[in-house]
Formats: C-alpha cells, sequence, structure tokens
C-alpha cells in the first residue's frame, strides 16, 4: 500500500477537491486518477464548461475511479459554455459543501502528497503538494 494514501478517519473528508475543466478530458481523467490513488474517501467536484456534458465520460471515469479505490461518486456540475476559469472556480466555492476547497487545474499532471492533509489547532487544514504541475489554491478559514 502507497504510504500516502489515506484511509480510515481521513480529514481529506474535510476539504473538496475542485477542478474547472474545459476541452481537456484526458487531463482531467488523469488528476482524478491521481487524487483517488492517494485520498480513496476524497469529495470530488468538477466544473465541466464543455458544449454539451458527456454522460458517457464521467460514467466511465466514475468505474476508473472506483476500481483505483475511490469510495465516493464524483460530483460534475454543467457550466454554460466556455464560461471561464474564474467562473468555473467561484461555482465550484458556491456549490462544494466542506468548508474548505482545494482547487486544482485540470491540466495538473498528477498531484502527489508529500504529507497528509492535516487538520491542525483549531481546525486549519493544510496542504502540501510535491509534484503539481499547475498552481493549486486552498480556500478556507485560516
Amino acid at each position: 500500500m502507497n504510504q500516502n494514501r489515506q484511509t480510515g478517519d481521513d480529514c481529506s473528508t474535510q476539504v473538496d477537491f475542485c477542478v474547472p475543466t474545459f476541452k481537456r478530458p484526458k487531463a482531467v481523467e488523469r488528476l482524478l486518477l491521481s487524487i483517488a490513488a492517494h485520498y480513496p474517501l476524497a469529495n470530488i467536484y468538477v466544473a465541466d464548461q464543455n458544449e454539451t456534458l458527456d454522460r458517457e465520460f464521467y460514467g466511465q471515469l466514475g468505474d476508473k475511479l472506483a476500481k483505483v479505490g475511490l469510495v465516493k461518486d464524483i460530483s460534475v456540475e454543467q457550466l454554460p459554455y466556455d464560461c471561464g476559469l474564474s467562473y468555473a472556480r467561484n461555482q465550484l466555492v458556491l456549490n462544494s459543501p466542506s468548508p474548505y476547497k482545494l482547487i486544482l487545474d485540470d491540466v495538473t499532471m498528477s498531484f502527489y502528497p508529500t504529507a497528509k492533509i492535516g487538520v491542525w489547532d483549531r481546525g486549519i487544514i493544510s496542504a502540501w503538494a510535491d509534484r503539481v504541475n499547475s498552481p493549486f489554491y486552498l480556500v478556507g478559514s485560516f
């Protein structure tokens, strides 16, 4: 078992992994498979701004994620076509329920945590990423 893999009372359940996407199904698949491999209890939210929502793609992706070990279904929201990254991120923040949101771009190749996502004093959640190939943002009350 991967030593970075989170199990049990994983505090990643308090963090929503939020991914805006636009015309990059392979990239979003690669990223979500990486998250699922490290955080099987993750809450994953996708904001898709393609012309139409590819339900077949997301159904097949859900099956692949379950095989990797993801316990929960992903949530996919169809946004207006080409609405923009800022709009997509804002929708993810508004529509994901956990108090903390880790916003990852779909071009992030994979998510390799160097340490567990952990709850510190007073509920502060901190995230570390070693080899994240694009920016990530942790949104919450610090």
